[in-house]
């Protein structure tokens, strides 16, 4: 959590120096192509991070032949997306130099390498690493943005001096960090059988599938019908809106992990995740709802005038939000992932057709109601099985170690024992 709130600082101070240094329609270019890599760089790593979280903890001597393999295969296919966006994607919006196209494929391989790292830190019990490694990556890229800016502002200089320190830093931990950690492990692997390998991956990447197709699209939305300015003024808001919506999802996987220890209270941990978990997104819609605007006027007035009302309406989202993770979370423990996914795919679909039809005749402010029309939707779905979950926690007698009320194995489940091991 330290680690997002530090990024997200760093990244509003990255992209108030370039409003202050370059035109709306260059910030506005810059932030579409950053997150168009950042968004194929995730879809390449295929999920394989939530595999290596889980598993390399276990995978002993077999740590170094996972770690290199998924590391080849998703830079490997980062490239290939990053090809592929050139050829069917807006390249004429998109990029003001024939560098930038040429150099846009190498970019979604920098991301997908900068990535992975951060699980691959974490599976090999490196998570203050992690910390480190994209604070130094904010602060570089910061110092590069304003050096640059002294000779010339453009989309091309933002992001440059965003991509060449996460290669940079990428290269520095692969060889001090990651090589030296893998190394160690040299007792025997207790990996799972392949089965059941996939069908965890399987489970998993269809949600992260589904994850990434909004912050992919929206931004190629909003650039095609409203012009790059006004993805400038957008990239802002959701920049506040998700460094607050990543505060709530990170104290997931701990809950995760917590509750399915042998021994554990299970009720008592559901209550102060619940607890911290439900604070976080009302205190974040009040925090947006009251700083976000004050950050815009920071940006400039123009930023203020087009993206208020958006930054409040998507602070409204944010409780929802929080009761979104809560059940995302839940639908983990329980290993029944089939409606989350669904719920997933649903929403996604819903934010994408609705601003692709709204937003060309409303303009940004009709991205804040297409969200929060989403996510009261999301709510109303989830709301039955949230509440059954819950009552198999509070009202049913558990057996340690175990999820109440466990079901069958199945698509996206493992069988009992399956990472049992911390």
């Amino acid at each position: 959590m330290s680690s997002s709130i530090m990024t997200g600082a760093l990244g509003f101070g990255f992209w108030a120096l370039s409003a202050r240094t370059a035109s709306a329609d260059d910030v506005g270019r810059a932030a579409a192509v950053i997150s168009t890599a950042t968004m194929l760089a995730t879809v390449a790593n295929l999920s394989v991070g939530n595999l290596y979280v889980r598993f390399l903890p276990v995978a002993g001597r077999d740590a170094r032949r996972l770690v290199a393999a998924g590391m080849i295969v998703t830079v490997s296919l980062a490239g290939v997306l990053g090809l592929g966006l050139l050829v069917v994607g807006p390249r004429d919006r998109l990029f003001d130099s024939d560098l930038g196209v040429v150099l846009f494929p190498v970019c979604t391989m920098v991301l997908a390498a900068f990535a992975l790292q951060d699980p691959i830190l974490v599976g090999l019990r490196r998570a203050r690493l992690v910390a480190l490694k994209n604070t130094v990556q904010s602060v570089l890229k910061l110092v590069l943005l304003g050096g640059a800016a002294l000779l010339v502002a453009s989309s091309t200089t933002i992001v440059a001096a965003w991509m060449v320190p996460a290669a940079v830093v990428t290269a520095v931990v692969a060889w001090f960090g990651v090589r030296p950690a893998v190394a160690a492990k040299t007792e025997p692997s207790n990996l799972p059988s392949r089965r059941q390998l996939m069908g965890f991956f399987g489970g998993t990447y269809a949600m992260t599938l589904a994850g990434v197709a909004v912050p992919l699209t929206v931004p190629l939305l909003i650039v095609a019908s409203l012009g790059t300015a006004a993805n400038a003024y957008f990239n802002v808001c959701w920049l506040m809106a998700s460094t607050l919506g990543i505060l709530i999802a990170t104290s997931r996987e701990p809950y995760i992990a917590e509750a399915a220890t042998a021994g554990t209270d299970l009720r008592d941990t559901t209550t102060r995740y619940i607890r911290l978990c439900l604070g976080a997104g009302v205190a974040g819609g009040l925090i947006l709802a009251t700083a976000g605007p004050v950050a815009l006027l920071i940006m400039g007035r123009d930023y203020a005038d087009a993206a208020t009302r958006l930054v409040w309406l998507m602070a409204l989202t944010m409780p929802l939000l929080a009761v979104i993770t809560l059940y995302g979370a839940l639908a983990q423990h329980f290993r029944r992932l089939r409606l989350a996914g669904s719920v997933q795919f649903i929403t996604a679909a819903l934010i994408i057709a609705g601003i692709a039809l709204t937003a060309p005749r409303w303009g940004l402010t009709s991205v804040g109601f297409v969200y929060l029309t989403v996510d009261l939707l999301a709510v109303t779905i989830i709301s039955v099985p949230l509440y059954r979950f819950l009552r198999s926690i509070y009202h049913r007698a558990s057996v340690p170690g175990r999820a109440v009320g466990e079901p069958r194995a199945g698509v996206g489940q493992l069988s009992d024992g399956v990472g049992a091991q911390p």
